[in-house]
């Protein structure tokens, strides 16, 4: 099979790497880079008198990046809901030490109920990051 294919191979190795192919090829690209730094000048400064106007309009696709947003969006409001329950905590610990009554269990019951509140947060929070798989 090689025996066959190998003229073949030769011929279209040496027709593409020729020195003609090759010429045309660069002469193709000078030309083209040649014909875009002629116009570059002139099209840049149209687009710079029509920014300095105020009439240029920039159009963005935001395709991809409402996903994005959404993972950024879930991710501060996770933040957000560990900040407040941290400061559930803080609070409950401040009025436990405050020894303030009335008590249960020997405990202010405003700081009990702020832990214990705290806590069932807490566990929902843990339970919607382990069902949502993103940790």
């Amino acid at each position: 099979m090689t025996a066959i294919a190998e003229p073949f191979a030769t011929r279209a190795m040496k027709k593409r790497f020729s020195l003609q192919n090759i010429a045309g090829g660069t002469y193709r690209d000078l030309y083209n880079w040649s014909r875009v730094m002629y116009r570059a000048p002139l099209k840049l400064s149209h687009i710079l008198d029509i920014a300095e106007k105020g009439y240029l309009k920039l159009r963005f696709d935001s395709s991809g990046f409402d996903r994005i947003v959404a993972e950024i969006d879930a991710a501060s409001n996770r933040l957000s809901f560990g900040l407040i329950i941290s400061a559930i905590i803080v609070g409950s610990s401040l009025i436990i030490q405050s020894g303030q009554g009335p008590y249960i269990w020997a405990m202010p019951v405003l700081g009990f109920i702020g832990f214990v509140m705290a806590g069932l947060l807490g566990m929902w929070l843990v339970v919607y990051i382990l069902r949502t798989g993103r940790i």
